[in-house]
């Protein structure tokens, strides 16, 4: 069998010498500032949103799931069983919205999907959403959506960046960044380190004989992110970069603490979650009107759970106790190639390659080995029709390929292959951007799909569901139209309509045998919902926001089945008043509405919550924070049975600076 990493590197070394040749002047004109390189160069910005650097400075004390989540059509999701918090847009969840860093995908090879709580939003420049389109230069699997987490890049000699809070539960959390631009040359270095010993619940909670006082039972956690970048531009036309990074945590998982007797109490902490990478980045502007962009990278993953027999974690002597192992190794990189034609038409032709390696297994077994080689190919198009109106679409098709998966028989101790299985699709997807005066009017078809992943096909869950090997791409046909309008200075406005017909939904299905879940292909689903956002600054004193999702999901092929974690509404809204510049005010509300936490219909209620902070910034960089959320103590849960923080205090510092040169 061909070794797909010996094709990769030989793939990498023929773009590696194209990207060398001759070099002149580029017609095409592009921002200079910022990390150019960690961004997807999505010419059509109408058809994204970007969290900038200055709403994360002033925000940094909200992970990275909680920022995401006041944008439109973005909902929280905490996975009470995993203590894990994602989001999703438009009714998809992680699984169908790949995570990058500075365009490097980071999603754990296994599950398909990254834990964004362990991401410390402190040592973030810029996030960017893609949501109904998302273009075809991410790669597969983008059937909800994109996220790219973009790292600085310093513009001046000298950068210092430093934050920190601390909160009730013995929480505290604090990063510094430090970078330099000399001439041609820039590094970049980042740490954070986050604590927390427990959860405080709220006084409203009621103990019980598993949840004797209002410190919620195995909360804790322990977090530190490390990444470091240099880079060299020898002139405007090419830039390198190379980046490394690590995040490694700890953490406990609190009980279910609800009342579905079909829902098993587990004694779960995480001792070990080390994810690393390193990652070369070129830009290269290769004369004629080309310019050409290569990733290449390399990550692995060391995860050990351990399930103990009882709350005191001490012991694992009960037959669902248990040390189970992860490992995983991925290769993989990209390459983009653009050109200009005619000063009308800008045309992408991207690939990409992943090789994904996982192993597991559980402590005196023997270890299984999972193999997925994907490739994606397309090409893109943005075409300037007049000052007023352009379209942009695009083609790929997509290829997994299940290389090898083992399984287990823990009664005759043996070790078996699945069936070997693959996959494909062919995506595409066309824009219309209208612009006149002050309102700029989005319309979007698209045939979307994600490939199911390692876990979705072959997972035991231990020994709570049963796997599937033949799970089909699920696939998406999506609409939307999208206004934004500003009337005047003070007032913006945005609506965004969806309407998505799925096929072959992939689904978690409860009780497919007494107490046995699996995932399925259950059929076909539609999902439609919309927002609105305002935003209104009727003076410079004041600001005030609000956004309003709502969401409506059905499988049509099987009605009894629900979706999960997602409320059909949502309202984020709030104030900001500044009687100086320097002094804000702030007033958060949250409103969801009840939700699903089963397939089979165990509810979740809705409730609000209120949070308070007084902020003072100095002209010389340093900044206070002080303040209160669930200002009213709300008892409340966002999965069935896993319940969130009481009233919380806080207290934060930060600083910036940067030389004048």
């Amino acid at each position: 069998m061909t070794n797909p990493r010996l094709l990769f590197l030989l793939f990498m070394l023929l773009t590696f010498l194209a990207g060398n040749a001759q070099i002149t002047h580029d017609t095409t004109t592009k921002s200079k500032s910022g990390y150019l390189l960690g961004q997807v160069d999505i010419v059509a910005q109408a058809l994204h949103h970007s969290i900038k650097k200055e709403v994360i400075e002033t925000d940094y004390r909200n992970s990275v799931v909680k920022l995401l989540a006041k944008s439109p059509s973005v909902s929280l999701i905490f996975s009470g069983s995993r203590n894990e918090s994602a989001i999703s847009i438009q009714g998809f969840d992680l699984r169908s919205i790949p995570v990058f860093i500075d365009g490097i995908p980071v999603s754990a090879s296994y599950d398909g999907y990254m834990d964004l709580s362990r991401i410390n939003i402190g040592l973030l420049d810029k996030i960017e959403i893609s949501k109904g389109f998302s273009s075809i230069l991410y790669g597969p699997n983008t059937i909800g959506g994109t996220i790219n987490l973009v790292t600085p890049k310093p513009e001046h000699q000298l950068e210092i960046t430093s934050n920190g809070y601390v909160s009730r539960g013995n929480e505290y959390n604090g990063n510094i960044s430090v970078g330099q631009k000399y001439q041609k040359f820039y590094y970049q270095v980042g740490y954070s380190k986050s604590k927390r010993d427990y959860i405080s619940l709220s006084e409203n909670f009621t103990t019980s004989k598993v949840q004797q006082d209002l410190k919620l039972d195995n909360s804790w956690q322990n977090n530190s992110t490390f990444n470091a970048k240099i880079g060299f531009t020898p002139n405007e036309r090419n830039e390198f970069s190379i980046a490394y990074y690590v995040l490694d945590g700890e953490k406990g998982n609190p009980i279910y603490l609800g009342n579905d007797k079909n829902i098993k109490v587990r004694y779960w902490q995480w001792p070990e979650w080390r994810k690393e990478g390193i990652r070369f980045i070129a830009r290269d502007e290769i004369g004629h009107g080309f310019s050409l962009r290569t990733h290449i990278y390399y990550d692995k993953l060391a995860n050990t759970l351990k399930s103990y027999d009882d709350n005191t974690y001490t012991t694992q002597t009960k037959a669902s106790s248990f040390t189970s192992l992860y490992r995983d190794e991925n290769i993989g990189g990209s390459v983009q190639l653009t050109k200009m034609l005619f000063k009308q038409h800008e045309l992408t032709f991207a690939t990409q390659f992943r090789n994904e390696n996982h192993r597991e297994n559980n402590i005196g077994e023997p270890i299984r080995h999972f193999i997925d080689n994907s490739i994606s190919t397309g090409i893109e198009d943005y075409f300037t029709i007049n000052s007023s109106f352009s379209l942009t679409g695009g083609i790929n098709f997509n290829y997994r390929d299940g290389a090898k998966a083992e399984e287990y028989n823990s009664k005759t101790k043996e070790i078996s292959e699945y069936p070997a299985n693959n996959d494909n699709s062919i995506n595409y997807q066309i824009a219309g951007i209208y612009k006149v005066d002050n309102l700029v009017t989005t319309l979007t078809l698209a045939r979307k799909s994600r490939f199911a992943t390692m876990k979705d096909r072959y997972s035991y869950r231990m020994g709570q569901a049963i796997p599937n090997v033949n799970l089909k791409s699920e696939e998406a046909y999506k609409t939307e139209i999208s206004v934004n309008w500003t009337p005047a200075k003070a007032l913006n406005l945005q609506a965004t309509l969806f309407y998505h017909l799925l096929d072959n939904t992939i689904q978690y299905v409860n009780e497919v045998e007494p107490g046995i879940a699996q995932m399925q292909n259950t059929g076909k689903s539609k999902f439609f919902g919309g927002d609105i956002s305002l935003t209104f600054n009727p003076t410079d004193y004041l600001s005030i926001w609000a956004v309003y999702n709502y969401l409506k999901r059905e499988n049509t092929t099987t009605p009894e089945l629900r979706f999960t974690d997602i409320p059909e509404g949502k309202i984020i809204s709030g104030f900001d008043i500044s009687p100086i510049k320097s002094i804000h005010t702030i007033l958060n509300l949250e409103y969801d509405a009840s939700s699903y936490s089963t397939s089979y219909g165990t509810k979740n209620p809705d409730f609000v919550i209120l949070d308070f902070s007084l902020r003072f910034q100095s002209f010389f960089g340093l900044g206070i924070e002080a303040g209160v959320n669930n200002i009213f103590d709300l008892n409340y849960t966002r999965t069935e049975g896993y319940y969130e923080r009481g009233r919380d205090f806080y207290l934060s510092l930060s600083y910036n600076f940067k030389s004048k040169h």
